[in-house]
């Protein structure tokens, strides 16, 4: 069964439960106790787990412990376990985590015949043991295949390394044939630059001639180009008196000029001032009628607003009378009844007093309407009246102040 998981068919098929760490596991061999560093790993294939210790220093010292369904059922009634297969499965890799944290410790203890691997809490009186569990040495088929498993993966790892070295190498080779590109450009350029200044220099030489011979052109032609310039000096100092001159009469006739336009200003501002009073005035005129308007509009709405709540009035006094001519119909019919019907009557007749009551406040009220709407109406003809006065007299106020103006 150990050999199961050292087949190379097997490799693909093993799943790591717990990969590979280091632990500090507590020999004790024949009541000595040591500590040593173990490199512990957890595998499982199809229904088997191992449990695969081997000692860091020495690889040829490994242990096993092989655990399938039947040798399970064995662990679980030695120790009193509670748990599946696969329960126990998930305890195992809880308590190697809890290992990793210092929380559990291990210790491999040699019997006479066998190895007894122990899962223990440290207590101050008596260490607590969670779970053990027997381990045999592995053969050496199965130290070989890891050594070689181990070997493969240190190879993988140094031709990584060295693939990664002729990598950098190749980078530090380009960067050398750059460097060394780089140094050929700027030897060429500065090449290139001392050509540069060599004809700068020239040039410069050869402006400074040419500046030098148009500075003495300049001096030769500087005493003709003076004289010239004072005789046009003489000519424009006899222009300038005579400009003067007849400036001096034109600014006479601008200042006559302008006293003259600022009389038509202020004329003009005057009228101005008038024109913005008279046509306030005709603003406030039209607003007071606008409003005078609006006025009349609203007690014209009320005076509807009455005469429908007359009619109203009158179409419940139509009914009223109606109601009481049919009161009265049966009341002359319920005279006609016999005696039994006498409380029945009672009771009409005091609805037929209700009704009058109702109708009288109705005609009350009626008479009320019928004066506000009448005293309405002489206020809005007398309104009237002096709006058409007002009307009037702006009107001829009006025309008086424009025939002034």
């Amino acid at each position: 069964m150990d050999q199961c998981f050292a087949n190379e068919s097997n490799h693909r098929l093993i799943q790591q439960l717990c990969p590979v760490h280091q632990f500090q596991i507590n020999i004790c061999t024949f009541n000595v106790n040591n500590v040593k560093l173990f490199n512990l790993s957890l595998e499982k294939l199809e229904n088997m787990i191992q449990l695969r210790i081997s000692d860091v220093n020495a690889t040829n010292k490994m242990y096993l412990c092989t655990i399938d369904g039947t040798s399970y059922h064995e662990i679980k009634t030695e120790q009193s376990l509670q748990v599946n297969f696969q329960g126990f499965i998930d305890h195992l890799v809880t308590i190697l985590d809890s290992c990793k944290k210092n929380e559990l410790h291990i210790s491999l203890v040699q019997n006479s015949s066998h190895f007894v691997l122990q899962f223990y809490e440290k207590r101050s009186l008596k260490n607590l043991i969670h779970l053990f569990l027997r381990v045999q040495e592995a053969p050496p088929q199965v130290i070989m295949h890891h050594m070689n498993v181990t070997l493969t993966n240190l190879k993988d790892e140094v031709a990584s390394v060295t693939s990664q070295n002729n990598f950098l190498q190749n980078e530090l080779n380009k960067r050398d044939f750059h460097i060394q590109e780089f140094q050929s450009e700027i030897a060429t350029l500065k090449c290139k630059i001392a050509e540069n200044e060599n004809m700068i220099l020239h040039r410069n030489t050869e402006e400074i001639k040419r500046l030098n011979q148009e500075i003495k052109n300049i001096e030769t032609n500087k005493e003709f180009e003076e004289n010239r310039l004072k005789t046009l000096v003489k000519t424009y100092e006899v222009k300038v008196d005579q400009l003067t001159r007849d400036n001096f009469a034109i600014n006479e006739k601008l200042m006559l000029e302008s006293k003259k336009y600022e009389t038509l200003k202020h004329e003009l501002d005057d009228m101005k001032k008038k024109l913005n009073a008279l046509s306030a005035d005709n603003n406030r005129l039209k607003n007071n009628l606008n409003i005078s308007d609006g006025k009349e509009k609203q007690q014209r709405k009320r005076i509807d607003d009455i005469n429908q709540q007359m009619v109203e009035y009158e179409d419940k006094m139509r009914l009223a009378n109606k109601e009481k001519s049919n009161l009265l119909a049966e009341l002359e019919a319920e005279k006609q009844v016999c005696s039994t019907k006498k409380r029945a009557l009672q009771i009409a007749t005091d609805e037929l007093a209700k009704n009058q009551e109702t109708i009288k406040q109705h005609e009350l009220m009626i008479e009320k309407l019928k004066k506000g709407i009448d005293w309405r109406s002489l206020v809005l003809l007398r309104m009237n009246d002096e709006k058409q006065r007002n009307l009037l007299t702006l009107a001829t106020v009006g025309q008086l102040g424009m025939k002034k103006n």
